[in-house]
């Protein structure tokens, strides 16, 4: 009975596999090479995250440092009557500080772990980022 049964589902599969048209197969093929390609690029991509990742798994920046001055500019220091001071303590992480006045970066700057670091801005109201993390990437692209 189990034979009969295999042999009769072996026959069912080379009948429905000889039903398909050569249009059918072509574009059955043509599909499964897209998704290939789509994979090994994404498989590539990740290889090439997960370099830059290894690169910079263990990096640190001195305290001050401004990694993303092309971006942002570099900090400069009040020297107008009616300055103020903000004074960042950081623990056990590294953290890059991010201070914004209307929406624009005004001052930033790299705090390694146990350290500190102080701004000194004209008097007015901002915003305040803190990114904690480990590995930093003084190269990778910040957007808007």
């Amino acid at each position: 009975m189990k034979t009969l049964l295999k042999s009769t589902l072996l026959l069912l599969v080379i009948i429905l596999s000889s039903c398909e048209s050569d249009q059918n197969r072509k574009e059955r093929l043509a599909l499964e090479e897209q998704q290939h390609i789509e994979r090994v690029a994404r498989l590539e991509q990740e290889r090439k995250e997960q370099e830059i990742h290894d690169r910079y798994i263990d990096n640190s920046l001195r305290t001050g440092a401004t990694p993303y001055s092309h971006y942002y500019g570099g900090n400069s220091t009040c020297s107008v009557f009616g300055c103020s001071e903000i004074k960042v303590s950081t623990s056990n992480s590294d953290v890059l500080v991010t201070i914004k006045k209307n929406d624009k970066v005004v001052r930033h700057a790299f705090i390694q772990a146990n350290d500190s670091y102080t701004f000194s801005f004209p008097n007015g109201t901002y915003q305040t980022f803190f990114y904690y993390g480990k590995g930093w990437n003084p190269n990778k692209e910040m957007k808007k």
